[in-house]
């Protein structure tokens, strides 16, 4: 099974639109680090700990080398948190794609050769794997848009466009 490396904002945008039941339904093996879900606020983290007891969602804890490593990605890419930085790491260690809204992240990963995927993409997987609907995919990605302003506005028109016929 693939592993996919989560970044904060993913978790916190299937939060707020109550999608993280779907989310892990996707035939992937998700994983993040202790400090992304450290960035989720309680009691919101108590929903991943049912995923995090059922072995459908790793979270990394990081040892003193591999904190090393993400402090010189950290220098290298000022532009990054250490979460990022260290999503990053984890995402090239395993090479494994990450799943990130994050511009910045997006392109520092995309530079390193790292396969990068967004919210948009979720969503699509949602439709191809059937775990919802056209109509389900169109109210939440509608909600999730005006939740969060930072997605991107075309590619959006055009998944809601597709999914209303």
């Amino acid at each position: 099974m693939q592993i996919i490396i989560n970044d904060a904002n993913i978790l916190i945008d299937f939060l707020k639109i109550d999608m993280v039941d779907s989310f892990f339904q996707l035939p992937y093996q998700m994983h993040t680090t202790e400090e992304v879900l450290a960035e989720v606020e309680d009691p919101n983290k108590k929903v991943f700990e049912t995923y995090i007891n059922a072995n459908q969602f790793q979270v990394k804890i990081f040892e003193y080398p591999e904190i090393v490593n993400i402090t010189q990605l950290l220098e290298k890419y000022s532009s990054l948190s250490f979460q990022d930085c260290g999503c990053f790491f984890y995402s090239e260690l395993l090479s494994s794609p990450l799943l990130t809204g994050d511009k910045s992240l997006r392109k520092a990963a995309v530079k390193e050769k790292i396969t990068v995927y967004g919210i948009l993409w979720v969503f699509d997987q949602l439709l191809v794997h059937k775990i919802v609907t056209k109509e389900i995919a169109h109210e939440k990605l509608s909600n999730l848009i005006t939740i969060n302003p930072r997605l991107p506005k075309t590619e959006c028109r055009k998944r809601l466009n597709l999914w209303r016929e």
